[in-house]
């Protein structure tokens, strides 16, 4: 029953961190209403975010380096008015797997990285994103301008102003020794090195 409104980011949620956010509202912020690390577990419920004035209308993922095995579920909120159970999340730094880390990516899950960030997934790490056949169960990272994918679709409030490009984020990288899957995946607008891919391995 709080209100948390003109903040960089509304609440930071680092670690281990597992607050219970309850009918709140979260409104205004520089960046996003809620950012994690990967290995936060924000319990949440009746979570509303104002829509149109915060920086990102998503969840804010910090980056790092994840050095045990985690997953990243499905989030909701109502973004102003529009109950969301799948709100997209924004990757705000370039992710690093290290050996006895792992990231499972739940079907559905779209994330938008911003700038040139990219995914490694170190010797002795996985990564699986594994989404499925069913309508709305692909698995999307994408550019923050593209505007087609995640819910909200504009995440980054600007209308048409930006259009996406080659070379948006990075790429998911597997060095030797990891290991991981994708299935039903969707990868847009990433590397556009003449020398590396989307996905590297």
């Amino acid at each position: 029953n709080c209100v948390v409104r003109r903040s960089y980011y509304g609440v930071d949620c680092q670690g281990s961190a597992a607050p219970k956010l309850v009918n709140t509202s979260i409104e205004a912020c520089t960046q996003t209403p809620i950012v994690l690390d990967f290995t936060a577990a924000p319990v949440l419920s009746s979570l509303v975010f104002s829509s149109a004035n915060n920086g990102y209308d998503a969840f804010g993922l910090r980056g790092g380096t994840i050095s045990v095995p985690t997953s990243l579920p499905k989030r909701g909120a109502t973004v102003g008015v529009n109950p969301i159970t799948n709100v997209t999340y924004v990757l705000l730094g370039s992710l690093t797997i290290s050996s006895g880390g792992s990231l499972t990516i739940a079907p559905g899950v779209v994330i938008k990285p911003v700038s040139g960030y990219s995914i490694t997934v170190n010797s002795g790490g996985a990564l699986t994103m594994n989404g499925t056949a069913a309508a709305g169960d692909t698995i999307t990272v994408t550019s923050i301008h593209d505007d087609n994918f995640g819910q909200p679709n504009d995440t980054n409030n600007n209308g048409s102003i930006t259009a996406p490009a080659r070379g948006n984020w990075g790429n998911l990288y597997f060095a030797q020794g990891s290991s991981g899957s994708l299935q039903y995946c969707r990868l847009k607008f990433g590397n556009n090195s003449t020398t590396q891919g989307v996905v590297e391995m």
